[in-house]
């Protein structure tokens, strides 16, 4: 590990900041205004000057004592660890203008994570009330080292199980403050061990623990979509301790000011991007373990600090291979845009138009106007395809048809056959990309975190899931793609709308129990406005069956009475309304065909829809 950059070198190329260094130490005037004025005597201020632009070690003039002063000095000015209190980097002490400006720019996405961090506490251990930093995921989980989890952490069989000392189990908390001169407490038990990762050089430093959850956890962190680049800014929040023992103390003192084992937030940069590891540059301690590095501008996770040493080097995990460790735990985690292979849907039956009859009562997709085929997203593999056949994603018995502007489905076709659904137990399947369009015209998990809306399938989970076992098991997971998703309020409640295909189902005459069902979202000018995007604001759905030996269809909207002003609090009520076919194609722009010639509100008007509180109130004739 000795080619890596060394945090002084990675220094050099942050050139801001050097600027910055030679401006001060360059002036006698802003040397004796600096709390470690008295240290910097003139010869120590040459030595430093000189040292800015030579390689590390004595130079001519200058001894290796001058040398190892001039590197921890530079250290403590450009790389300085801060303290944190009431969630808040504390920059008093920042000497570097460009460096101050670069927090202070980036200070929302900076502090948004500090509640999420906390230190690892034991009680009933011989040898140590704490052992490293742990970081908040979803599903109550935390992420910390292995190094650290082992301290109070053993393999029992197939299970992880807390140690135990002279007849006491080991009992964990994580307290999420733990700040300078701060004497409250947020502290959460540690409920299991979910997994430790096997020791060895070749195995990934990673622990997840489960945290007790009774409501009171803070917002969790967020994982970055993809791994870091060398001189991307980043940070290290975490709780440094002394070690006289391995570090040399004047040069700590410098740098921590001689306070230890509170929170704190250490900027920097990456130095070095290799296969499994990452090198940055912050200033940290043996109580970082388990720190997360995290990026300035987005505050996301880009990598797990497991290992450095102080002013020489300091590794992580970068997020991709993180994220590979949490798809090993049996729980679910919203571990983003999980890749797949294009051939994995290669050989997809998508939706059949002849699926309830041939000839008079074949169902093909709706149409696009001209200006919607102008923003579909082309699929891989379609070019030859006509007309709308070069948009169709085609997945196990249901099609999607997306907006690549909107990042969102123009809608999904789905055929439903109620005689041979298979019981398929809903386990923990993750949300994917699709790769057969471009990343670039469908969203991922970005948009669903740290607010209130869920991902609301288009195509519910059950709908597809007939045929035999390994056909129903495929269709169970093709309907978690991001392709299939739409942004939903997580206080909307579906039980109604999602119940509409069982009412049809039980009501049609036909011995074959089949439906066809087309659902997609309602775009306007006037969607609401979030994360760079536009959310839709209402949903339709047209149901098709054989009545009579002729096609029904009837048309629903789901509608809010209140726009959606504040995701992060407020959402208006959402009702279900069934609406004549016609005026979905009004609202939407699309052409059902000859649908609406089958639709028994056809003749109504487009005022006062019959709201759908339960199955009586659907109107099928």
């Amino acid at each position: 590990m000795s080619s890596y950059t060394s945090p002084l070198d990675s220094l050099r190329q942050d050139h801001e900041v050097m600027e910055n260094l030679r401006d001060l130490f360059g002036s006698r005037r802003k040397v004796d205004e600096l709390e470690l004025a008295q240290e910097v005597h003139p010869l120590n201020r040459r030595a430093i000057v000189e040292f800015l632009d030579e390689p590390v070690g004595p130079t001519e003039n200058h001894s290796n004592d001058d040398a190892f002063f001039s590197e921890a000095i530079v250290l403590a000015t450009g790389r300085p660890s801060l303290l944190i209190q009431d969630n808040a980097i504390q920059l008093s002490n920042v000497q570097l203008p460009s460096l101050k400006q670069r927090l202070e720019a980036n200070r929302a996405t900076i502090e948004h994570p500090i509640p999420a961090i906390g230190r690892v506490e034991l009680m009933f251990h011989p040898d140590y009330e704490w052992v490293g930093t742990g970081w908040l995921l979803e599903d109550s989980m935390l992420v910390t080292n292995r190094h650290v989890a082992n301290i109070f952490a053993e393999r029992r069989g197939g299970a992880f199980a807390f140690r135990q000392f002279a007849g006491n189990t080991v009992r964990s908390w994580i307290d999420f403050r733990e700040e300078h001169h701060r004497a409250d407490e947020i502290e959460i038990e540690v409920e299991s061990i979910l997994y430790v990762a096997n020791t060895g050089s070749r195995d990934p430093d990673i622990a997840i623990l489960k945290l007790h959850n009774q409501g009171n956890l803070p917002p969790h962190l967020e994982l970055a979509s993809a791994d870091a680049s060398e001189r991307d800014h980043v940070g290290v929040i975490g709780y440094p301790a002394w070690d006289g023992r391995r570090n040399p103390g004047p040069a700590m003192s410098r740098i921590f000011q001689d306070i230890y084992n509170v929170k704190r937030y250490a900027p920097g940069q990456i130095a070095d991007v290799r296969s499994g590891v990452i090198t940055h540059d912050c200033s940290t301690l043996g109580g970082n373990s388990g720190s997360p590095v995290l990026d300035q501008t987005t505050g996301k996770v880009v990598g797990l600090h497991f290992a450095g040493r102080f002013m020489s080097e300091n590794y992580a995990l970068p997020v991709s291979a993180i994220k590979r460790e949490l798809r090993r735990v049996s729980t679910q985690v919203a571990v983003d845009d999980v890749p797949v292979p294009v051939e994995s849907l290669n050989n997809r039956r998508g939706y059949a138009e002849a699926f309830l009859g041939n000839r008079s009562l074949a169902v093909p997709l709706p149409a696009l106007n001209s200006d919607q085929l102008a923003h579909a997203a082309p699929v891989s593999g379609r070019e030859r395809e006509r007309g709308i056949g070069k948009y169709v994603l085609d997945y196990t018995h249901f099609s999607v048809v997306m907006n690549k502007t909107r990042r969102l489905a123009y809608y999904a076709a789905v055929n439903i056959d109620g005689t041979e659904e298979v019981a398929i137990r809903r386990t923990n399947t993750r949300w994917r990309v699709d790769p057969r369009i471009d990343r670039d015209h469908q969203h991922d998990n970005d948009l669903y975190v740290r607010n209130k809306l869920d991902r609301g399938h288009l195509v519910r989970r059950l709908d597809p899931v007939w045929g035999d076992y390994n056909e129903a098991k495929r269709a169970n997971d093709d309907t978690f793609h991001y392709t299939n998703a739409a942004p939903q309020h997580a206080r909307l409640n579906q039980h109604d709308w999602l119940a509409l295909e069982d009412y049809l189902l039980v009501n049609t005459n036909q011995d074959d129990q089949r439906l066809t069902v087309f659902t997609g979202p309602v775009f306007t000018r006037c969607d609401t406005d979030y994360r760079g995007t536009t959310l839709p604001e209402d949903f339709w759905k047209v149901a098709v069956m054989v009545q009579d030996d002729d096609l029904l269809a009837t048309g629903y909207l789901l509608s809010q009475k209140q726009f959606m002003d504040d995701l992060e609090f407020v959402i208006g009520e959402f009702r279900t309304y069934q609406t004549p076919i016609r005026t979905i194609e009004q609202l939407t722009g699309l052409s059902f065909g000859s649908l609406a010639d089958h639709d028994p509100l056809d003749a109504t008007e487009a005022f006062g829809f019959p709201t759908i509180n339960g199955p009586n109130d659907i109107i099928l004739g």
